[in-house]
C-alpha cells in the first residue's frame, strides 16, 4: 500500500491534484486511521488512464528542464531510464524500490515514475552522488 505522499513524490504530482484525481473517480484508495492508502492496482490505473498520462510525462518534462537550467545549483545529476516491462509486477516491484530509496534519502532526490503497457520510464534529480545512492539502493533491492 501506499500513502497520498508516496503517489505524490512517485509521479511529481501534488497531493492536491491526486485529490482532486479522487474526486474526479481516477484515483481509488481507503481511508484508514485518517490517512489515504492506495494499493498497487490505484497507481497502475493512475499511471496508465488517458487523463491522467499527460500530467504525469508533463512532470518528467519539468525535472529535465528545472535540471537543464540549473534551477538548483551544486553538484547535480539527472538520470533518465528507459526500462522493458518484462510483466506488471517487475513494475510494482521498481516503483516500490524507487520510493523507498528515494524516500531515504539525504538531500531529497526528485522522482518521476511513468509508464505504459510495454515501458517505464523514471526520472531522478538531485545531488549527483545521492541519486546514484538511490540507483545503487534499488538496483540491489530489486536484484535481491
Amino acid at each position: 500500500m501506499m500513502t497520498l505522499r508516496m503517489l505524490a513524490e512517485c509521479t511529481g504530482l501534488t497531493e492536491k491534484t491526486l485529490r482532486n484525481y479522487m474526486r474526479m473517480g481516477l484515483l481509488r484508495g481507503e481511508k484508514s486511521r485518517g490517512k489515504w492508502q492506495f494499493p498497487p492496482e490505484a497507481l497502475e490505473a493512475l499511471l496508465t488512464h488517458p487523463y491522467t498520462r499527460p500530467s504525469i510525462r508533463r512532470q518528467g518534462r519539468i525535472l529535465v528542464e528545472d535540471f537543464l537550467q540549473g534551477a538548483r545549483g551544486g553538484e547535480r545529476a539527472c538520470v533518465v531510464l528507459d526500462l522493458c516491462r518484462a510483466a506488471p509486477e517487475d513494475g510494482a516491484r521498481l516503483r516500490r524500490a524507487l520510493v523507498e530509496s528515494v524516500n531515504r534519502s539525504v538531500p531529497p532526490v526528485r522522482m518521476v515514475y511513468e509508464q505504459d503497457a510495454a515501458q517505464a520510464r523514471v526520472f531522478l534529480s538531485g545531488d549527483a552522488q545521492t541519486v546514484q545512492a538511490c540507483l545503487a539502493a534499488c538496483r540491489a533491492r530489486c536484484d535481491g
